[in-house]
């Protein structure tokens, strides 16, 4: 009807129509998934007039009818006679059937034949439909879908393959689960053959169908989930499950075929996998073992067929195939598939199959890309899993060990790796959280240590978990927490409890430093840490004393020195101080020694070697810093208290304040403030009143209530390492009592004040200096800390001059009491051998004491 109506110009003439001419079935093509028609081969057409005839009038409309009627009728007797009959298919061509008339009729016949038929095919649709619903939970046989599918056949168009496909995969994951693995086969058979499945796929699922036998419990579990992998084309999954399944077994006859099958499906389409390492990799080298065996046979028929009984180099590279040989049977291909291979040839990487293969591509020059290609892709995934590992990224490296597996299905030591890295997280969190309560710190150190190894060796190194092991390492040969932290900061990354040995202030700088930023003191180290104990005046200026909120550079507010008698001083009054910062914004607290004037000629000396000391030991966390010093001259009529008293200190008069900076000033104008009835005075950093260690540690203050040990222990080990400090500056503290010590909590630190009965000599500390200061500290400072009372026969806690500290004893006797079982027979050991005097190095007592702490049976870390 279209073409026949078609107007065109031909030759400049108008055309009526066209005539096809050619009507049979060969030209006519249906696309049954579109539902088109397509008509070929135009050869025969003809152009037609008004009259609907050609222009030679040979040819006329009727012609294509005759030709339909006659082609397409032999076509429907032999394909379709129903349909012919229903029809009334014109059996031929006739004046009566071909008026328009009828053909008229005749196409009302086939609209209504076609109408009738997509009410079928809508059904038939219908029906696909419901069977396929994505979330249709009921089971469908095969036999209906197989019916449906016909159906549409029959209605000339495809079914819903893809449809089919996925509910196929659907009801095979259900089957799997359910266990009904004789269904699931009957089902991976039928899936095999529909239009666009994959067959490999399907066959691969009958194949793992036929596996599980009568195996139970979690080998069955992992059997089932190796198939539901397979239904839903997660080959690395799949095959992880059956090596887990089979682990601990020898190999099954039809580990081969599945490898092969399971290998072709996922890396097929991988373009990066090369066509030599197609093979297992263990098969690769089996090959060229019995390479390598043929080859010396060879030699040795070369070597039998030469008489001379000389060595040559045939006999020498016999013997190198023979060790060869030797190596590729009983290391490398013995080792291949353990899962617990020895050590050195335990972890992921091929280091001890590379010199292998390499010695064998030399004695197989022609198989030399063979040979080295073998590993080219598992040795690149390998890099992967141990790149994901050494980032800690630990899902990626299970993943990538799963795609190695794939490369390398032979290779068991991948299932233990995994283990390994999902065990890591959790050994990782124990090395962070450190040693708890109850745990013996040498054997916690020692377990950490044998569980790291351990995860080495089954996965590879990284550089997280060689840090941890070399600090695991040198703690557990005697290594202090601290100082691991002070020589590699960023270890505290790692275990960062090893922070809680060390001042946080000082710990804080160090990782500065070692994130790359400008080394000093940190003031933003914590916000809990002390206040930077930079100077807040620089060289020499003239000020007010007075009060702060009336804009006075110095301020003296209230005694420091009258809280309990032993507090106050024999050369000095101690007030709290606010010293004017530059700029004049704002002040910084400070505890102000004044000296006493009533005794000039005691006190002089002990101030200014007091500044000398504490510029000297500027640099030293745990020394109260200098902030300045300096000369205050009151108003008329006003003086300062000579003892310990608890009214406020005179608020008016001039100052000329010294920074740190100018220390030397202080000295040089002393004679001179002093015959001007100016003061001395020294402005250090102020400690507060609870952190004494007097209300902290003495068993009358604390009545009987002890810190803990490790507390105890910290606070002497960090005395020793300020001493340490000192004693290689020259300078020896002498004047040890708790009432010097302070213990801030927050920054986890010791602060030593009262540096003015401590010497500096310039020409260098005798022995006597040493042994002196160490007895000194053992009787009144750590036999005090540890037990709560200074040692028999000490100083006591008071006001001490130089001279009697000289003249004090060089050894005391010990006394224990009830209360001293706290301590351990080390401790105990090492109390007596320092107030004996047998410790002539404090790093040697520090080193003791270090040690205690590690062997405390519960360390509260």
């Amino acid at each position: 009807d279209f073409i026949h109506g078609i107007h065109s110009a031909e030759r400049g003439s108008q055309t009526c129509g066209i005539l096809w001419n050619d009507v049979k079935p060969d030209h006519l093509f249906w696309d049954a998934q579109r539902g088109l028609l397509t008509v070929i081969d135009w050869g025969n057409a003809r152009f037609l007039e008004s009259d609907l005839t050609t222009h030679d009038r040979q040819f006329s409309w009727r012609d294509d009818y005759r030709q339909l009627f006659e082609e397409m009728g032999r076509y429907l007797t032999l394909t379709a006679p129903e349909l012919l009959a229903r029809l009334e298919w014109p059996e031929r061509f006739s004046d009566e059937n071909s008026t328009p008339e009828a053909i008229q009729a005749l196409h009302g016949r086939l609209e209504a034949a076609l109408q009738e038929e997509d009410q079928n095919m809508a059904e038939a649709r219908r029906g696909e439909e419901t069977l396929l619903r994505a979330d249709a939970d009921e089971e469908i046989s095969l036999v209906d879908i197989q019916a449906i599918q016909s159906q549409v056949l029959e209605f000339g168009e495809a079914p819903d393959f893809e449809r089919s496909l996925r509910y196929t995969a659907g009801f095979a994951a259900r089957l799997a689960q359910a266990d009904r693995l004789e269904e699931l086969r009957t089902l991976a058979s039928w899936a095999a053959n529909l239009p666009g499945a994959d067959p490999q796929q399907w066959k691969l699922v009958d194949l793992l169908a036929r596996l599980p036998g009568r195996t139970e419990g979690e080998q069955r579990r992992l059997f089932i989930d190796a198939i539901q992998g397979a239904i839903s084309r997660q080959w690395d999954n799949a095959l992880w499950d059956i090596s887990t399944a089979i682990q601990g077994f020898p190999e099954p006859d039809w580990w081969p075929d599945l490898t092969t099958a399971l290998r072709s499906l996922a890396l097929g389409s991988d373009h990066q996998f090369p066509i030599e390492g197609s093979l297992r990799p263990l098969v690769a080298v089996r090959r060229i073992n019995l390479a390598v065996q043929a080859a010396a046979r060879r030699l040795e028929e070369q070597v039998e067929a030469n008489a001379d009984p000389a060595p040559n180099a045939s006999t020498d590279a016999l013997e190198q195939a023979r060790q060869l040989i030797h190596c590729l049977k009983d290391e490398v291909i013995a080792n291949w598939t353990q899962i617990d291979p020895s050590p050195p040839d335990c972890t992921l990487e091929y280091a001890a199959v590379e010199p292998v293969l390499a010695e064998a591509a030399a004695l197989l020059p022609e198989q030399h890309r063979s040979i080295l290609s073998a590993l080219g892709q598992p040795k690149a995934q390998v890099a992967l899993v141990l790149s994901a590992w050494d980032n800690r990224n630990f899902l990626a490296a299970r993943d990538n060990l799963r795609r190695l597996l794939m490369y390398d299905p032979d290779r068991r030591r991948i299932l233990r790796a995994d283990q390994a890295i999902l065990a890591a997280p959790e050994f990782l969190a124990r090395a962070q959280a450190g040693p708890q309560p109850d745990d013996n710190f040498a054997e916690w150190i020692t377990s950490v240590e044998l569980r790291g190894r351990e995860l080495r060796n089954q996965v590879g190194g990284a550089a997280w978990l060689d840090m941890i092991l070399d600090g695991c390492k040198q703690m557990r040969k005697g290594a202090w927490p601290s100082d691991l932290a002070l020589a590699r900061p960023e270890i505290l990354r790692l275990m960062p409890w090893l922070a809680r040995f060390e001042r946080r202030e000082r710990l804080a700088v160090l990782l500065e430093e070692d994130a790359g930023a400008r080394p000093g003191w940190s003031e933003q180290a914590s916000p809990n840490a002390p206040p930077p104990a930079a100077s807040v005046v620089h060289g020499v200026e003239e000020a007010r004393l007075g009060l702060a909120d009336q804009g006075a550079a110095v301020a003296l507010v209230e005694p420091l020195d009258a809280w309990m008698p032993e507090a106050r001083g024999s050369s000095a009054r101690v007030v709290s101080g606010l010293l004017q910062l530059p700029g004049g914004a704002a002040y910084h607290g400070a505890a102000v020694k004044l000296m006493r004037m009533d005794q000039i000629h005691y006190a002089l000396p002990l101030f200014l070697e007091e500044v000398k000391i504490l510029v000297r030991l500027s640099d030293v966390p745990g020394v109260a810093h200098l902030h300045e010093c300096g000369f205050i001259l009151l108003d008329e009529g006003a003086s300062f208290p000579l003892v310990s008293a608890t009214a406020a200190p005179p608020a008016a008069g001039q100052v000329v304040r010294i920074g740190a900076d100018a220390a030397p000033e202080f000295a040089a104008r002393m004679d001179a403030m002093l015959e001007a009835g100016w003061t001395p005075y020294v402005a250090v950093e102020k400690q507060a009143q609870e952190d004494s260690l007097v209300l902290l540690c003495d068993a009358g203050m604390t009545r009987g209530q002890y810190q803990p040990m490790l507390t105890l222990l910290q606070m002497a080990v960090q005395i020793c390492d300020i001493l340490q400090i000192a004693h290689e500056r020259d300078i020896v503290y002498r004047d040890h009592k708790l009432l010097h010590y302070y213990w801030n909590a927050a920054s986890r630190g010791i602060y030593m004040i009262d540096w003015n009965v401590a010497r500096y000599h310039p020409e260098g500390l005798t022995g006597t200096d040493l042994e002196m200061d160490i007895v000194q500290f053992g009787a009144r400072g750590l036999h005090h800390i540890l037990t709560g009372r200074a040692a028999p026969g000490a100083l006591p806690l008071g006001p001490t001059r130089p001279e009697e500290i000289e003249q004090a004893a060089h050894s005391y006797q010990t006394q224990w009491t009830y209360d001293d079982r706290r301590l351990s027979g080390e401790l105990r050991s090492i109390l007596e051998h320092v107030l004996a005097g047998d410790y002539t190095k404090i790093t040697s007592l520090r080193d003791d004491l270090k040690q205690s702490m590690m062997h405390l049976p519960d360390t509260h870390l």
